[in-house]
């Protein structure tokens, strides 16, 4: 007698609200997003959140009381499910803060440089170009 599986397990892409923390002063942050989860409540409500740390310094990030957090993002509404951007010696306390981890999967900020722009070609060169671009 064949039997179905319990459940399947299975990656997918799901929308989640992100959480770029740029400071780690609670109050702050708090007061910042209970203005801003009233104006919109319903689409704030039970949203799944996380929190990407990759903008901060790594010695704020090191002392950001992940707990704290957590429990701040309840107090307005929000599932804090995961954390982006820690350190490896922070992923025990984001596991007791009841956050998962992201690795790698949201870009990050302080790693991120402006393109640079390409060299300029040498006006012989430029002007050579463009006499072989006129013969053809």
């Amino acid at each position: 007698m064949a039997t179905t599986p319990a459940f399947e397990l299975k990656g997918t892409v799901s929308t989640l609200t992100v959480l770029r923390l740029r400071c780690t002063d609670l109050e702050r942050i708090g007061a910042e997003l209970g203005k801003k989860v009233t104006q919109l409540p319903h689409f704030f409500l039970q949203a799944p959140v996380v929190v990407d740390v990759s903008a901060l310094e790594q010695d704020e990030s090191d002392a950001l009381d992940l707990a704290a957090l957590a429990a701040l993002l309840r107090e307005h509404k929000l599932v804090p499910v995961a954390a982006s951007g820690l350190g490896e010696s922070r992923h025990a306390d984001a596991a007791a803060a009841g956050l998962g981890l992201l690795k790698g999967a949201l870009p990050s900020e302080r790693k991120r440089k402006p393109a640079a722009a390409p060299p300029a070609a040498p006006a012989a060169e430029a002007e050579a170009v463009e006499a072989t671009s006129a013969v053809e």
